[in-house]
């Protein structure tokens, strides 16, 4: 990117209030979470579809990104679905 690493852990941690991995791994929820509506590849394939080294750290991040499991979405995903 043509900078430091702290000049750019800095710029992040005050454009966006957390550090940078904190806002990768945000985006990377984000499009698990457009891969879950969609239904494109089966929940155990998600995490590493989206980037994340395990399934452990998947979980965790959209849990803490989402306030719910990835499992429970899928699910409020399919409701959504079924009652249009």
């Amino acid at each position: 990117m043509g900078t430091n690493t702290t000049y750019l852990s800095n710029t992040v941690n005050e454009m966006f209030g957390c550090n940078l991995k904190s806002l990768i791994n945000w985006y990377r929820v984000q499009y698990a979470k457009e891969v879950l509506r969609r239904g494109i590849c089966r929940l155990k394939d998600i995490p590493f579809v989206c980037g994340f080294a395990s399934k452990s750290t998947f979980y965790a991040s959209f849990k803490r990104c989402e306030g719910i499991t990835p499992n429970r979405f899928m699910n409020i995903c399919r409701k959504g679905c079924e009652e249009q």
